[in-house]
């Protein structure tokens, strides 16, 4: 497979090396961006190196999205989306010209049983989210935007857990790098950077070798039902107040649209909207 023109989406929970909420609070001086730099650079180290690659655009996709520094890698072939709010947030930038998609340092969701600083979003807001009464993840419903543009996600990386919970990705090609086993919600077995590198070289050959034609988009079926459910009513009371989003019962909001980009940035939207009751 080629890789051409590549887009790449980034957080920070399921970079190695990250198991403290603190060290994703990017207020807190314990806060560790330099660590999603490190996997980045070696990611792009070792696709530049065997892919003739044009273009990379790379959305900074956790909390703000002021993370990376500016020229992080210093190469023109690297562009770099920062900042928020914006449209389609973790998406931004993409669109049907990119040949796939990488998901670097994503993590499990909010319903998961386990994994390292499990949450989907926003984990002061967010208990689930259901689309077509499906529990989805943020892997999961960012791979709804980009399978809108017919651009598949071919590796994503993040801990054990997060693999686990994404099957229907799988079963479309998506090659999964593990960087970390989680133990708990804060807590990690850590490979080794040295072993990292030596798999996702191994997981990025193979990913060459292999044709365009065992890659597939994801796509939801429409018409398209999300159901968010919340951690507070008055989260959902608020929501509730725009019109086509309707209460179910105390914590839980429904939104219905027969387009996909539409219920990604209705749920962004009232994910800030919910927030905003903290305050």
């Amino acid at each position: 497979m080629e890789l051409k023109k590549l887009f790449v989406s980034i957080d920070i929970e399921g970079i190695e090396g990250i198991s403290d909420t603190l060290e994703a609070t990017t207020t807190n001086k314990k806060y560790r961006p330099d660590l999603m730099e490190e996997h980045i650079k070696m990611v792009f180290d070792e696709v530049f190196d065997l892919f003739d690659v044009e273009k990379v655009v790379v959305a900074d996709s956790h909390a703000s999205g002021t993370n990376l520094n500016y020229n992080f890698y210093d190469d023109p072939r690297v562009w770099h989306i920062k900042g928020a709010p914006r449209l389609y947030y973790m998406m931004t930038g993409i669109d049907s010209e990119f040949d796939a998609a990488f998901f670097l340092g994503y993590h499990s969701g909010a319903n998961s049983p386990g994994g390292v600083l499990n949450h989907t979003y926003a984990g002061a807001v967010i208990h689930r989210i259901t689309i077509n009464g499906k529990v989805v993840n943020e892997a999961i419903l960012n791979s709804g935007v980009a399978g809108y543009f017919n651009v598949p996600v071919v590796l994503i990386s993040g801990d054990d857990y997060l693999e686990k919970e994404c099957d229907v990705l799988k079963e479309r090609g998506t090659r999964f790098l593990v960087t970390k086993n989680a133990i708990g919600r804060y807590s990690a077995m850590m490979k080794p950077r040295s072993v990292l590198k030596k798999e996702l070289r191994k997981i990025l050959q193979d990913i060459k070798s292999a044709n365009r034609s065992e890659f597939k988009p994801f796509n939801f079926e429409p018409p398209f039902e999300i159901e968010i459910e919340m951690h507070y009513p008055q989260m959902a009371e608020l929501c509730s107040f725009i019109p086509q989003v309707e209460r179910k019962g105390s914590h839980t909001v429904i939104y219905r649209d027969d387009n996909y980009l539409n219920i990604y940035n209705m749920l962004i939207a009232l994910t800030k909207l919910a927030a905003s009751t903290l305050t």
